[in-house]
């Protein structure tokens, strides 16, 4: 009885802290949520801003190795996050490797943009683990 409730205790923390290694990190899982929590509303199927999808089934195929339309980089360059221009965007560094706009996801209620730490960092250790389809 005493193993069952360690061992579900340290489950129980995994799932509350999220992946503790950037292998750990799921697109579907850790990274999807944050497309659709952060980024879906401007980034539909139907109305891609900027010709970019990042909708459920749909964001890996957008954003893996393709090119970027404002950049020299490509959007996500897997094991790269400095080279992958969706990363500069949302860390506010796009300008810096030739690119324009705002920060993403930008806010139009206080005019400037950004993702709080934690998912920024979610969507590093993605890029760093190889970007997978997972």
């Amino acid at each position: 009885m005493v193993r069952c409730r360690m061992v579900s205790a340290a489950l129980l923390g995994l799932l509350v802290i999220g992946p503790t290694r950037a292998g750990d990190t799921s697109l579907a899982r850790d990274v999807q949520p944050v497309f659709d929590r952060q980024c879906v509303a401007c980034h539909l199927y139907e109305s891609a801003q900027g010709g970019l999808v990042l909708e459920a089934g749909e964001a890996h195929a957008a954003t893996v190795g393709v090119p970027s339309s404002e950049a020299k980089l490509p959007r996500v360059e897997p094991g790269n996050p400095d080279g992958s221009y969706l990363v500069h965007k949302l860390r506010g560094t796009h300008l810096s490797v030739g690119g324009n706009g705002a920060q993403m996801p930008f806010n139009a209620d206080t005019g400037r943009g950004g993702l709080p730490t934690d998912e920024l960092r979610l969507i590093e250790a993605w890029v760093r683990a190889g970007a997978p389809d997972n």
